[in-house]
Order: C-alpha cells, then structure tokens, then sequence
C-alpha cells in the first residue's frame, strides 16, 4: 500500500507542478533541489536502517550469550541440587547412626545404673560375710590377714599366696565338718613360697604393728607322703580336696595324715593299726596320740561356709565390678563415637546449607537473566520493526526520486497523460481497499494486543509464582531438606527406630527378669536360711 501511496502522491505532485512552473527551467531547478534533499535524507534513513540493523545484530548476540549463561546456571543448579540431595543422605544416615548410638548408650547407661546398685549390694552383702568371717577368729589374727594383703598389694609381692582357705575348694559338701575340723586354725595360716618373702611381711607387719599371723613356707615343709588306706571304709581326708598342685606341700602338712572314717569304732581301730589321725564326717576326731574329740557342732558357725559365703560375693563383686567398669568404657567409647557423628552432622549442616545459599543465588541469577532475555527479543522486536519500516519508507524514497528523474528528462506539459491519469484512478482504488484491509487488520491486531496484554499480566502474576511454587515444591520433594529425604524413607528411618526401642525393651526386660532370680538365689539366702 505504500508503493502505491507513494506513486499516486507523485503523480498528485506532478499534476500540481504542471500548472505551478510556467518554464521547463524552473520546474527543473525545483526538482534537482528535491531530488538533493531526497538524497541527502536518503543517506540519513540508510545509515539509521544501518545502525538499527547492527542494534538488533547486537542484541541476538546478546541473547545467545544470556541462555548460553542460563544453560549453565541450569547445570549448575542441577549439580546443586544432586549435591544437596547427597549431603541429606549423609545426613539421614548420619542421624540415624546417631540415634543407634544413643539408644545404646541409654542402654549401656540403664545398665551401669543397675551394676551401681548391684555392685553396692555385693559390696555390702562381702563385708558383711568378711566381718561374718572375723568373728570366727581372734582379732590379731583377722588384722594380720587384712595387712599380709594390703602388703602383698602395695609391693607386688608375687609369692604371697593368702590364707588356705583361699586356696582349695570341697567339690563334696559332705566333708566339709571333717576338713574345717581337721584343718583348725590352720585355715588361717599363710602360704608363701619362701622363708624369705615371709620374712619381708612380717619385717613390715612388724613396723607397721599390724597384728599376727601363721606363715607356711613351701620351702620348708617337708611333709611326709600320706598312706593309702586299706578299706573302703576309710579314705584320705586329702583326696576330698580340690587344690593347685603348687600349694599341695601346705595341704599334705595339714591333711596328709587324716583319713575320714564311716563311724567313731573304726576311726578308732585305723588309730592303733596305722598310727593316723581319723575323723568322722560328723567332726569326731580320734588323734593317733590318744586324744578323742567330738561333740555337736554348729553349721551356722562353720568357718568353711562362712569361707565359701565370703568366695562367692567376692566373686561376685569382682564379676560385677569388672562388668561395670566395662560398660562405663564402652558407655565413654560410645560419647566419643556420638560426638564425632555430631560433628560430622555439624560439618554437613554448614555444608547443606551452603549448597542451598549457593542454589538460591543461582536462582536469582537465572531468573534475572531471563527478564533480561526477555527484554531484549522485545528489543530486538521492535528494532526489527524500525528496520522494516525503514526499509518502506527508503523504498519510497527510491520510487519518488525515480520519479523526480523521469520528470526530469521529460519535456513541461500541462496535463497528465492518458496513462498517468488512468494509473491515478487506479491507485486511487488500490489505495481505498487496501486502506480498508488495513483498518481490518488494525482492528484485529488491537484485539489480538488486548489479549497477549491479558495473557502477560496472567503469565506474569499467577503463572510465573505458580511455577516457582511448583518448583519450590518439587525441590523439597527431590531434595533432602535438613537431613530428611522423602517421607517413604522418613517412615523407614521412624520404623527402624521403632524396632531398636522394641528390642531396648526386650532386653531390658529379660535382664531384669534374670535380675530378680538372681537376688532370690544369691547367697544371702543361704545366710539367711
């Protein structure tokens, strides 16, 4: 349409000189100082078309470069985000190591606590059996024993080997009268290896002034070896014992000639045909010497009981005491594995958290870059349309100055031709419906405008923060935010946890359950009974 504007204004032009210049001279002064200025203009547009064109050139490269730049914050982010993704993975497993930790230690601690009081009623329950114990012997003696052990103690004397009754067990409860009655104040004597480091005690007893006692070096015993008896209704008093073959000197020097009799007739008959000492499993005894002695006596004084309660709660006490001191390691073992998983939960929060920061400031960036790209293809839009415009309006200018030199070279009439009229009536037509298409399409473009306005302000206001709270969302559900991954593996982690407290529990009960047996069976009940 405006080629045509352009040669029916011509024409009009032309028309309006015919009868304005009155010789060819001026009108063709006219048109050389309008063909100059539509030169001059002419450059002007050409260079401005130049300019625009680079513009626009400029800005595609723009453009490229920004979702050059946008494709690798993409990368980026997806890098971040598979980074953050694997530090919530450390952390969950971390947590979860964590919380095992910790539910052992709780364990360990209910345990310790439940030693404590055990220990302290062992504790307890041995010094009452050691005080039990010391009533059956003089004081002297009962303070000489505690100092020999203190001693041997603080001098790592290797060659104290305690009082024998230390020093043997009766597998057959039934001897017990006989041995304790055989043995006498003997089960209180102390059994070293040598004269010399039973010298150094009482060297230090006797500085010290801490009471008496009875030492047994094996080095100078010389015990003589015990008879067999010919019957079975006497039997070596010695063989019901149950001792280390280092210490069997002192053992033979006590027991070796006692043999245990069935009844008081034939201890005596063994005394005068063997010339040995016999004894009755009721404590009567026959000396070889003549001597008889016999009479009731009282189990609940026996010294061998009283030996054996004192055995079994120091045993006891040294059970639960090494227990305990195992569980107080594992329980510190334990703190220090805790602390290094808190640290390193601690290191990769940071590290998270980092991850994260770094994400959102790629996020702003990109969506900085993409209103940037935006603006510039709406830049590069409208320079395309300047260009496109400029283009019409040089092609004019090209058709005018084409007709400026035609004119030019043609003699001054003063009328059109038939041909110029009749092309003025064309274009005249042409001008008309093309005018009107063109009211058409402007009216279709304005409606098109409102509804690419409404579609923006829609894109831009509820789409676009729709989008970010879809991506907001997807991102916790593809991340692990603080340490905690989707919720399948949350409800994992929580049934897991469910199952080791179950487990806590079972054992908790179990232990206790074996608790309460072992208090109703303990030795105080034998004490008491």
């Amino acid at each position: 349409m405006e080629e045509a504007r352009t040669q029916l204004n011509a024409l009009f032009a032309k028309q309006g000189r015919v009868n304005r210049f009155r010789t060819k001279a001026e009108r063709d002064a006219y048109l050389k100082q309008e063909i100059a200025s539509m030169d001059a203009y002419q450059r002007a547009r050409s260079a401005a078309l130049d300019s625009t064109r680079k513009d626009a050139t400029q800005k595609k490269q723009n453009v490229a470069e920004m979702e050059r730049r946008v494709d690798n914050i993409q990368g980026s982010l997806e890098d971040g985000r598979t980074r953050v993704k694997d530090i919530g993975e450390q952390l969950t497993a971390l947590k979860e190591q964590q919380t095992e930790l910790t539910e052992r230690r709780k364990e360990l601690w209910r345990e310790d606590t439940k030693l404590d009081g055990l220990l302290a009623h062992a504790s307890d329950e041995l010094r009452a059996a050691e005080r039990n114990l010391a009533g059956m012997m003089d004081k002297d003696t009962g303070s000489g024993l505690r100092a020999v052990d203190r001693i041997a103690e603080r001098h790592n004397l290797e060659g104290v080997y305690g009082p024998l009754y230390r020093l043997f067990e009766i597998p057959d409860s039934t001897f017990s009268t006989s041995i304790e009655l055989t043995a006498g104040n003997s089960l209180f004597h102390v059994v070293v290896d040598t004269d010399a480091t039973a010298q150094k005690v009482l060297d230090i007893m006797l500085r010290e002034k801490n009471g008496r006692v009875t030492f047994m070096p094996l080095n100078r015993l010389k015990p003589k070896q015990p008879t067999i008896p010919p019957n079975q209704d006497a039997l070596p008093l010695l063989e019901k014992l149950s001792y280390d073959s280092a210490h069997a000197k002192a053992f033979q020097q006590v027991f070796g000639k006692t043999w245990v009799c069935r009844d008081l007739t034939v201890a005596a008959a063994y005394v005068k045909s063997h010339g040995v000492n016999t004894i009755t499993l009721d404590g009567d005894k026959v000396d070889r010497k003549g001597a008889l002695t016999g009479g009731y006596h009282d189990v609940r004084r026996s010294r061998i009981e009283a030996i054996k309660n004192v055995a079994t709660w120091r045993s006891k006490f040294e059970a639960e005491d090494k227990r305990a001191k195992e569980v107080k390691a594992a329980i510190t073992t334990l703190e220090q594995e805790i602390t290094k998983v808190t640290g390193k939960i601690q290191v990769l929060s940071v590290q998270q958290a980092q991850a994260k920061e770094a994400r959102e400031v790629l996020l702003s960036d990109s969506v900085s870059l993409s209103r940037e790209r935006e603006r510039l293809s709406e830049g590069i839009v409208a320079l395309e349309n300047e260009a496109d415009e400029l283009e019409t309006e040089l092609s004019g200018i090209v058709q005018r100055l084409q007709g400026y030199r035609t004119e030019l070279a043609s003699p001054l009439t003063r009328a059109l031709t038939d041909d110029e009229a009749n092309l003025i009536d064309t274009l005249g037509q042409q001008v008309d419906e093309r005018r009107k298409r063109v009211l058409e399409l402007s009216k279709s473009r304005t409606e098109l405008d409102s509804r690419k306005n409404l579609l923006e302000i829609e894109l831009n206001e509820s789409l676009r923060r729709k989008e970010k709270e879809l991506q907001v969302t997807l991102e916790s559900l593809g991340d692990s935010e603080n340490g905690e991954v989707s919720s399948a593996d949350n409800l994992d982690a929580r049934l897991r946890e469910l199952k080791s407290l179950d487990a806590s529990i079972a054992t908790s009960t179990k232990r206790a359950q074996g608790t309460t047996i072992q208090l109703g069976e303990g030795p105080e009940s034998t004490i008491r009974g």
